[in-house]
């Protein structure tokens, strides 16, 4: 039977684009997707360890809600990556233009990457901002927010004003402006409020090294992205180059909330180095002994005692608390702890000294 060549033939009477122009068109996204779908695999098995670990059982509806949309978000991203990836694979028109011109999933993979940016980066955003007690904080945090998320979701008609570079420039820019915001507000609380005893402050170390994790990978994506964008010109061989950079941001949004979640371990051993040492013996901690604590008698009572009453509300509270809100309560646990040290000096323990009101006596 003989075999008409021509069915072997599939670039018969097609212009095939150059080498260079398909290396600087399809080479950046095929990197993008191919890494995101590796991520994905990573957000997938984080996610089913943190499914079956003890904290997701202790966590709320909303945070059940928020992560099971973002994990939903993140599976249709992937899922157009995927498809994208096997269509200029196998795309056997390979002239300029059908290499230019993207696919219709290509054309909504922005919208679903843009609502999984909100969600993450908000829901950190609301626990940092309940670290700032200055309102000129909060208000730079939130109008970093609004600049940053109206030029992504208005990306769209912002290219018939901008030229469409400058239009993703902005977006990239905008990403990296509210993670650096976010990283920046949870280092320089963690920074400026030491817990003055040693096994605290290792922890609120390690706090600091959790939170610079969580926004690195996305800052560090979408700020070479956005240098990318910006500077290449469109005769550049790396035109495009700015694609394998902004591509697995949903992956990384995706592992920034699933790391925010898992560390509520890592504040609970904050308290429970505080509460470790406070109630410890008293000559473990290189204070006076018990007996000479006592000597100033009165109704009262000595501070070892006052520190002991207030072991059973602290123990009854901390694994109802928040994240942040634990990182709250060992400020407070330690400014109450640095005034009595200071008043012991002062006063020499001869005056009975008043018991401190503790979160429980306000509740």
């Amino acid at each position: 039977m003989p075999v008409n060549p021509e069915l072997f033939n599939t670039l018969t009477g097609v212009e095939i684009a150059s080498q260079s122009f398909s290396d600087a068109v399809v080479g950046p996204p095929v990197v993008g997707w191919t890494v995101e779908l590796v991520l994905y695999g990573v957000v997938l098995s984080t996610t089913l360890a943190y499914v079956y670990s003890p904290l997701f059982a202790k966590d709320s509806r909303y945070i059940r809600m928020l992560l099971a949309a973002v994990i939903i978000l993140e599976t249709v991203q992937s899922g157009f990556n995927f498809y994208s990836l096997w269509h200029f694979s196998t795309l056997q028109h390979r002239d300029a233009l059908s290499l230019w011109h993207l696919t219709e999933f290509d054309t909504m993979s922005t919208l679903f990457l843009g609502w999984e940016g909100a969600l993450v980066q908000g829901f950190l955003a609301t626990r940092v901002a309940s670290l700032l007690v200055t309102q000129w904080h909060r208000h730079l945090l939130g109008s970093w927010l609004y600049v940053a998320y109206t030029v992504r979701l208005h990306e769209g008609r912002l290219h018939q004003m901008i030229p469409i570079r400058v239009a993703e420039a902005m977006w990239l820019w905008g990403t990296a402006a509210v993670a650096l915001s976010i990283t920046g507000g949870m280092i320089n609380y963690v920074l400026k409020r030491p817990a003055g005893l040693a096994p605290a402050d290792r922890g609120l170390r390690k706090v600091f090294r959790v939170a610079s994790e969580i926004a690195l990978p996305t800052t560090l994506a979408a700020t070479v992205g956005a240098v990318l964008q910006y500077s290449l010109r469109r005769t550049h061989g790396g035109y495009n180059s700015s694609s394998a950079f902004f591509q697995p941001l949903c992956s990384f949004y995706a592992l920034s909330l699933l790391t925010s979640l898992s560390t509520r371990n890592l504040t609970d051993n904050i308290v429970t180095s505080v509460a470790t040492l406070w109630y410890a013996q008293p000559e473990e901690q290189g204070l006076p002994a018990d007996d000479q604590r006592k000597s100033g008698g009165g109704g009262g009572g000595s501070l070892y005692e006052t520190k002991r009453s207030a072991k059973a509300p602290l123990e009854a509270d901390e694994e109802q608390l928040p994240p942040m809100e634990v990182l709250m309560t060992v400020a407070r646990l330690r400014d109450v702890y640095m005034a009595q040290q200071q008043e012991e000096h002062t006063v020499g323990f001869t005056t009975p000294q008043p018991r401190p009101r503790m979160r429980a006596d306000r509740e």
